[in-house]
C-alpha cells in the first residue's frame, strides 16, 4: 500500500491530496498566509513581516536595508507628531516646499516608493512593535540576505518639539534626541 502526498498552495490554503490505490483523498488545511517574521516578496516590494492583522492576510513590513541619516536639519515643529501612524506624520512633513532635503530620514523611506507602495518611516510605537519582534526579523533578514537591525537608535517620524524627535534605541528604551543627530533608518510599508 504505497501513499504519495502532492502538495497545492492557493492563496490562503493549502490543499492535501493522498493517493491511496485507486482512491482519493482530498483534505483543505487553512493557513494563514503571513506570519510575524516571514519573507515578503510582492513583485517590487520585499521585506520582512513584523506586524500581522485579520489572520495574516494584512500587516507590516520592514525594508530589507537601512541608512543613516538626520530626520530633520532644520529646527521647526510641523505636526508630525502620530506616535500610532507614520504615514500621518509624513503627510505633515510633503507639503513643505523643501521637505526632502531637510528631512533626509522621511525622503530616504519615501525614496523606495515605486507605482502604488507606500514606505514610510515609522512612528513611534511602530518602531517598538519592531524592536519587540527583532529576534525573529533578524533571523529573517540575514536569510534573505538583508541587512540585520543595528544595535543603534533608529529614527521614529514622531516629533517631539522644534528641536527634537522620537528615537527608539534598538537595545534599551526610547528617548528623544536632536533632529539633526544622524541615526538608524528603516522604512516600514503596509501590505
Amino acid at each position: 500500500m504505497k501513499k504519495v502526498f502532492m502538495f497545492a498552495m492557493a492563496i490562503s490554503t493549502i490543499l492535501l491530496m493522498s493517493c491511496d490505490n485507486d482512491k482519493k483523498n482530498t483534505e483543505e488545511v487553512t493557513k494563514a498566509p503571513y506570519s510575524v517574521g516571514d519573507y515578503y516578496n510582492n513583485g517590487s516590494v520585499k521585506g520582512v513581516v513584523f506586524l500581522i492583522s485579520d489572520n495574516g492576510n494584512h500587516g507590516k513590513i520592514v525594508s530589507l536595508d537601512e541608512t543613516q541619516a538626520a530626520y530633520s536639519t532644520v529646527s521647526q515643529t510641523v505636526g508630525a507628531t502620530d506616535k500610532d501612524n507614520g504615514i500621518s506624520n509624513l503627510n505633515a512633513i510633503k507639503p513643505l516646499s523643501n521637505w526632502k532635503n531637510e528631512y533626509p530620514a522621511f525622503a530616504w523611506c519615501e525614496s523606495k516608493n515605486t507605482g502604488s507602495t507606500a514606505w514610510y518611516l515609522p512612528a513611534h510605537y511602530e518602531l517598538i512593535d519592531l524592536q519587540v519582534v527583532r529576534a525573529d526579523i533578524d533571523k529573517q533578514l540575514k536569510a534573505s540576505k538583508g541587512t540585520p537591525l543595528s544595535t543603534g537608535y533608529y529614527w521614529s517620524s514622531t516629533e517631539s518639539d522644534d528641536d527634537y524627535a522620537y528615537d527608539v534605541p534598538f537595545y534599551t528604551t526610547g528617548t528623544a534626541s536632536k533632529k539633526t543627530t544622524v541615526q538608524y533608518v528603516r522604512a516600514i510599508c503596509t501590505f
